[in-house]
């Protein structure tokens, strides 16, 4: 009985922890948008990207939310199926911008077949279920695209301060955001289905990696709009 009681009290503590990053992270995302949004018209065209792809986050975890208040747990996972497919979309046209609208066939081609994976994923592989596979694919993407992006700042270097460089932070954020939760996302079928675990623990892990994303990308975004007016004549690559 005591050691029932333990549990349970593990169980809370770590469902009350998931709540309180998740919050955070969704209060974060509202900040992060409204910070990139600011100043709407004298900003980057990348830099309104990031604005809005933080808005749809905030968007998805609320409504996720809100229908988790309305008792609809079922349907929690359709606004981040949503979601996912429309952020790649985002992050490809934020990167084809920053790389000074090079790779567009590229770009274009990556985004159709992550487009059409993920809903054949929705229509009949995963319908209920967490859309991992979706998940993994575009963490994939991404990583590649930040991969391809240090690879073109380190050949073409347009700045001998990358920290003063908003697309650098940027970078950084998705890359560690996406390196780090590529692994959760390798394996929550089998830790579902398998081991028949709940993702709480391994989904505080993913919420903390995104706090620290968000954290960078306000890094980045206050290079853009405190330092980024000096030197931005400077910078030729964005």
């Amino acid at each position: 009985m005591e050691g029932y009681q333990v549990r349970l009290i593990k169980k809370l503590m770590s469902f009350e922890i998931l709540n309180f990053t998740a919050s955070l992270q969704t209060a974060l995302s509202a900040i992060v948008s409204a910070f990139a949004l600011i100043k709407f018209s004298s900003r980057s065209l990348y830099i309104k990207l990031i604005g809005l792809a933080f808005l749809l986050s905030f968007t998805a975890n609320a409504c996720a939310f809100l229908l988790f208040w309305l008792g609809l747990k079922s349907l929690m996972n359709v606004p981040q199926t949503f979601y996912d497919s429309i952020i790649i979309c985002v992050i490809s046209l934020i990167f084809y911008n920053a790389l000074g609208k090079r790779f567009g066939k590229m770009f274009l081609i990556v985004t159709a077949f992550y487009l059409l994976f993920a809903l054949v994923n929705f229509l009949f592989l995963q319908k209920h279920a967490i859309n991992s596979y979706n998940k993994f694919l575009s963490s994939f993407i991404v990583i590649s695209y930040c991969i391809m992006f240090f690879y073109r700042l380190m050949v073409e270097l347009p700045s001998t301060h990358l920290q003063r460089m908003p697309m650098f932070w940027f970078n950084s954020a998705l890359l560690i955001y996406y390196a780090g939760a590529l692994i959760l996302f390798v394996f929550t079928s089998y830790i579902i289905n398998v081991l028949k675990q709940n993702l709480i623990t391994y989904w505080i892990f993913h919420n903390s990696l995104s706090i620290c994303e968000h954290f960078l990308v306000l890094i980045g975004l206050y290079c853009d709009l405190f330092e980024g007016k000096k030197n931005r004549h400077k910078v030729n690559f964005f």
